[in-house]
């Protein structure tokens, strides 16, 4: 009755491998990161993030979210405000309440009315390579970053 059925291994390595659908990973609100982020699959800003956020696949910024740096991803729902340069493999959608200043690259753009766009936009011909980018971010930094991130009275980062 209880404790008959025995634990599959296969089965539990199924189970911790996936995101649950309709799960994204999530910075909350009142939550400020400084540094670096990659991620294979969906993430959503509320919090505020200082630096680069590179995704295989969707970005959505929350109405209070906020990040100074650097987006690159395959598709992104902003609501909240960026501060950066943003691209975008293939839709970027920026709604009534989003505020971006700066870089736009992306290979379609939906904008409602109310967003606030200052900045370039280039929608460029062919495919934008995120793969690169993301490769790219994946690298570790030199041996001398390394240690000056770890000097005494520095402020301590994620990368």
């Amino acid at each position: 009755m209880f404790g008959s059925k025995k634990n599959d291994p296969q089965e539990t390595s199924k189970t911790t491998s996936r995101m649950p659908a309709g799960m994204a990973n999530q910075i909350m609100e009142g939550t400020e990161i400084e540094g670096k982020i990659t991620c294979i699959g969906d993430i959503r800003i509320d919090g505020i993030l200082h630096g680069l956020l590179v995704s295989k696949a969707k970005v959505i910024v929350g109405p209070t979210g906020y990040i100074k740096g650097d987006v690159v991803c395959a598709n992104a729902n902003i609501q909240g405000k960026i501060d950066g340069t943003i691209k975008v493999k293939e839709l970027l959608d920026l709604r009534s309440s989003a505020q971006m200043f700066g870089e736009i690259l992306c290979g379609k753009l939906a904008v409602e009315a109310g967003a606030i766009v200052n900045g370039t936009c280039k929608m460029p011909e062919g495919d934008l390579d995120i793969d690169q980018a993301h490769s790219k971010a994946l690298n570790l930094k030199s041996g001398s970053d390394a240690r000056e991130r770890n000097q005494p009275g520095k402020k301590a980062t994620v990368s």
